[in-house]
């Protein structure tokens, strides 16, 4: 029920490859640009349970209805949108790129497709037909237990519900919700194409024929992310990144 007050739960395998957060926030007011979300080595499922907002990722924008999952890439950035106040309530599952070292998972390929794409979006209708939710719940009670079995079958849940996703070949067309602007991806790209460079509003105001105020404008409503916090992200990712090779 959703009738209690605020909660936060979190919950780790003894590994801590898998990290669970389940969170209510029953009066989620308007948020500013600062709360970014970036997990360079981890990969991010989103399960929307009840809240009226949208979600950047990095050009694009996705409108959430209730009861939407997303599968976030490693290194995406990402952040909610809250413009009106409303119930928030969300749960998370993290995992690591190290949780696929154990196990021989050739034959599905599902890490390079995870890899190769920023998000993946799949609708309430989709979740419940793919029974996308009921894997996610069994994930959700085996980390509970805190028990090394509960790990392996926490696992096993995630791999059955990775599969089913990925092979699924349903994901929402981009078209169907993503708010984005071909101008707003030329930029961004170029962004992530120089990051060792000098990147001035001034340069990339001028390459691409805005002024400067025209610029923060334009990306920080077509992103939700200041251009200025998207490029110290991207850099921060980036160093990291280099510092692991």
């Amino acid at each position: 029920s959703l009738n209690q007050p605020d909660f936060s739960f979190y919950a780790t395998s003894s590994d801590s490859k898998l990290r669970f957060v389940s969170t209510l926030t029953n009066n989620a007011k308007e948020n500013n640009e600062f709360e970014i979300h970036s997990h360079f080595d981890e990969f991010e499922i989103y399960h929307f349970v009840k809240g009226e907002l949208s979600f950047a990722f990095e050009g694009t924008r996705l409108d959430i209805k209730d009861g939407t999952m997303v599968i976030i890439s490693k290194g995406t950035l990402h952040r909610p949108i809250i413009k009106e106040p409303c119930v928030y309530y969300r749960k998370r599952l993290l995992f690591s790129k190290e949780l696929f070292a154990g196990f021989d998972l050739s034959q599905f390929d599902f890490y390079n497709a995870l890899t190769s794409s920023k998000i993946m979006v799949f609708d309430a209708k989709t979740v419940f037909e793919l029974q996308l939710g009921v894997l996610f719940n069994e994930i959700e009670e085996n980390l509970r237990k805190q028990t090394v079995y509960g790990d392996f079958c926490a696992m096993v849940a995630l791999f059955s519900f990775l599969i089913k996703a990925v092979k699924s070949g349903r994901p929402l067309n981009a078209d169907s919700f993503e708010l984005h602007n071909d101008k707003i991806l030329e930029i961004i790209r170029y962004i992530n194409d120089n990051l060792t460079n000098e990147l001035s509003y001034k340069e990339i105001a001028d390459r691409f024929f805005f002024s400067e105020k025209s610029l923060y404008k334009f990306f920080k409503k077509n992103t939700g992310f200041s251009l200025s916090a998207y490029i110290k992200e991207r850099r921060i990712i980036k160093s990291q990144e280099l510092l692991i090779s």
